[in-house]
């Protein structure tokens, strides 16, 4: 007893002197020379990323990355092809082991929909059995075969519900961590709104109802994106939801819709209800039932008034997402190298109109183009209008031919140095277009390509800006 009691204060102590550092190492050859970056999601609706560190592997294959944080989350690394993650504490430090390296293929680099193979990482220097990782790896071991059943209707009913809930509350103790007993909550939540044994309105109330938003725990999230997807149409289909439309496409009017909503006894609670207002202005911007403009203009009322910070910026991570290729707006930013290995970058055009494509000097359809794009930049020349492509290409050997062509009169730039580059643009085929402004805003996106009579619409642009 005395042991256990002289291990907890230091453990205690380690914590309070480390506060809410987190150390991550390993070791493992192949990965010699990489960066590894650990990151956390920069938002429960976009996808995006949030890297907490950064460190380069040394020859031996040995990485160290530091990361500060205030609670328990969970930490993910993007390793080629796979994806590891662990749940990390403040003022631990894991000893993790990876699989050998294996780089994304030239397909899976442009592939959009591309999504690693997952794995939970194998902490070396984890040996208590009740730890939070092994807690939630037998957890989720469990409850991914008691889902199982339930993709088979006729297994499906509230008796067999309770002896799969009851078989995973088994393996809460009491001494378990707050967050792995709130994981298991909303695990069994979602169980429960997948058997569709239970009206989503109950879920609502039962999981959300005058409790704590769990913002790091991705089983809360999860419950939370499910119950609360097309909300905003679901409370418009009711007599007293109805003038949703009018508060959104019309108004546009972010305080009429908090108020709306407030009628909803589940959504009293303002950061609740804020949090399901961002999550369908993301959502319905990408499908056709509310206004564009509407949406946008109650994100940015939303971003002003909010009093939560952690809001604010989901608010404006949702901002940068929607607009990144609207038109009126700013293009991502990019800084490539070209053939002679001078990193240029979008921003050294501004004042010109930039006529963006994306292409591979091996494709027959981006190649036939090269000739009325060099023709475009001939007769151009003196509009403030540039040609630039972004070459999708495994290495620049493949541009060179073209770029230092004597002759060819526009800028070439090889994609290695930010391939990120592609998603930014949602680039799913060769070859694609851009038409950028003067100020540096999206003109045309896309654009039409040199054989679509693309000259007509810029003729057009120019004209109506007073540039021809």
């Amino acid at each position: 007893m005395r042991l256990w009691f002289l291990l907890a204060i230091a453990a205690m102590q380690s914590a309070v002197l480390n506060g809410g550092k987190v150390i991550i190492e390993g070791q493992q050859a192949s990965y010699a020379g990489k960066v590894i970056e650990l990151a956390t999601f920069a938002d429960p609706f976009t996808g995006k990323d949030t890297i907490l560190a950064r460190c380069t592997v040394d020859t031996a294959g040995r990485f160290k990355a530091i990361v500060t944080i205030d609670q328990p989350q969970l930490l993910y690394a993007r390793l080629g092809t796979f994806k590891g993650y662990l749940h990390a504490e403040p003022g631990q430090k894991y000893i993790i082991s990876m699989p050998e390296w294996q780089d994304l293929s030239p397909a899976d680099k442009l592939n959009p929909f591309f999504e690693p193979t997952e794995f939970q990482f194998i902490i070396e220097n984890d040996t208590n059995s009740n730890s939070l990782n092994k807690r939630i790896l037998q957890f989720d071991t469990l409850y991914f075969k008691q889902l199982a059943r339930f993709t088979r209707p006729r297994t499906i009913n509230k008796d067999s519900l309770n002896r799969a809930k009851d078989s995973l509350l088994k393996l809460v103790s009491d001494d378990a961590p707050a967050f792995f007993k709130d994981y298991v909550t909303h695990k069994i939540g979602l169980l429960e709104l997948l058997a569709m044994q239970y009206r989503v309105k109950y879920l609502s109330k039962q999981y959300f109802e005058d409790k704590p938003i769990l913002y790091y725990n991705e089983a809360y999230l999860d419950l939370f994106n499910r119950v609360y997807d097309k909300y905003f149409f679901y409370t418009g289909q009711s007599l007293q939801g109805k003038t949703i439309y009018t508060i959104i496409n019309d108004r546009k009017n972010y305080r009429a819709l908090d108020s709306l909503l407030q009628n909803d006894p589940v959504l009293r609670e303002p950061n609740l209800r804020e949090l399901v207002i961002l999550k369908n202005i993301h959502d319905e911007f990408y499908a056709s039932r509310f206004s564009r403009s509407g949406l946008l203009a109650i994100l940015d009322s939303l971003t002003k008034l909010t009093q939560n910070q952690l809001h604010k910026r989901f608010a404006l991570s949702i901002r940068e997402k929607i607009t990144r290729l609207m038109p009126g707006y700013d293009p991502p930013a990019f800084s490539l190298y070209d053939s002679q290995n001078r990193l240029v970058s979008l921003s050294d055009f501004k004042g010109n109109y930039v006529y963006l494509n994306f292409c591979s000097c091996q494709s027959y359809a981006c190649l036939k183009e090269f000739d009325l794009l060099n023709n475009l930049a001939r007769k151009y020349s003196n509009k403030n209008f540039v040609i630039v492509s972004i070459i999708i290409d495994e290495d620049t050997a493949s541009m060179k031919p073209y770029a230092e062509k004597a002759g060819m009169n526009w800028i070439f730039l090889h994609y290695a140095h930010q391939p990120d580059v592609v998603k930014k643009y949602d680039v799913r085929g060769f070859p694609v277009y851009y038409l950028i402004g003067p100020d540096g805003k999206l003109l045309l996106s896309p654009a039409k390509s040199p054989g679509e009579y693309f000259e007509l619409d810029l003729f057009k642009i120019m004209r109506s800006r007073g540039d021809m």
